[in-house]
């Protein structure tokens, strides 16, 4: 959840790619992959050259954000489930 938070405010993520995360991110267009047995001064060289590109970091983070733009924040969601449970709308109101 942190890596999808984390690209719905527009933050590129330094991920491994494991699990699901593949699925919405990608290495070096909406976050950095570090495999896990990668060279830790490997990583750190290659987030070197991504902060010395002030634009890049921009293009990243703006299409890491557009990959949950369309989608609700998760806080949203949570929000929205919880409601349901408690059959209230937005209101307050009890359905």
């Amino acid at each position: 959840m942190s890596v999808v938070e984390a690209m719905q405010l527009g933050l590129v993520p330094v991920v491994a790619p494991v699990g699901e995360i593949p699925r919405y991110c990608r290495d070096g267009e909406t976050a950095l992959f570090m495999a896990p047995d990668e060279d830790a001064g490997a990583v750190a060289a290659r987030l070197d050259a991504l902060l010395a590109a002030p634009d890049r970091v921009e293009r990243m983070a703006r299409a890491a954000h557009d990959v949950w733009a369309a989608r609700p924040l998760y806080r949203d969601d949570v929000l929205a489930a919880s409601r349901a449970v408690l059959g209230r709308d937005r209101s307050g109101r009890q359905d």
